[in-house]
C-alpha cells in the first residue's frame, strides 16, 4: 500500500507462502509519506504481517485494535 490510505474493518488471510507479507508499506510514487490508518482489522495465516519499504512506517501508522491470528513471524507479536 502506497501513498494515503485507510485501512479498517477487514479481514486479510493466506498470505502463508515462506516470503509472503500481508501488507507492504510504502511511500508514494513523489517519496512523500503519510499517516496511514489500520484500524479493527483481522490478519490470520499470514507468514509475514508487514514490510516497510522505508524504517518507520508502520510506527507512524494510527493503529488500533487489530487482532493477528496464526501468523507465523514474531513481529505480530510487536504489533499488538
Amino acid at each position: 500500500m502506497a501513498g494515503k490510505f485507510s485501512l479498517i474493518g477487514n479481514h486479510v488471510s493466506g498470505f502463508d507462502q515462506a516470503e509472503a507479507t500481508a501488507l507492504l508499506l510504502k511511500p508514494d510514487r513523489a517519496g512523500r509519506t503519510y499517516k496511514p490508518v489500520f484500524r479493527s482489522n483481522v490478519l490470520q495465516d499470514c507468514a509475514g504481517v508487514v514490510k516497510e519499504a522505508e524504517k518507520g512506517l508502520w510506527e507512524s501508522a494510527a493503529e488500533d485494535g487489530n487482532v493477528f491470528l496464526d501468523c507465523g513471524d514474531a513481529q505480530s507479536d510487536q504489533l499488538r
